[in-house]
């Protein structure tokens, strides 16, 4: 069985931009984060990296997926936050 890696991550929330935090419809608040693993290390020894996921994923009534970026669209994570 191959071994896998554990990993300890700190984040401080107090410095999350309010746009990259949106209010689920059941009250809690979310945040998507992107990480990546290298197939090589870089220059400070790193093989992974975790961010701030630029895009909020929608589903429509029907099932229909989108794709849209707050920094793209100004004002789309207030009116989410407002209307979930």
């Amino acid at each position: 069985m191959k071994q896998g890696r554990s990993r300890t991550l700190s984040i401080c929330v107090s410095d999350i931009p309010k746009d990259r935090i949106l209010k689920h419809e059941n009250g809690k608040m979310y945040m998507n984060l992107s990480t990546w693993d290298y197939d090589e290390e870089d220059r400070y020894g790193n093989d992974f990296s975790i961010s701030m996921s630029p895009e909020v994923v929608l589903k429509d009534e029907n099932g229909n997926t989108f794709t849209l970026d707050p920094e793209k669209h100004e004002g789309l994570a207030e009116f989410l936050n407002e209307n979930l």
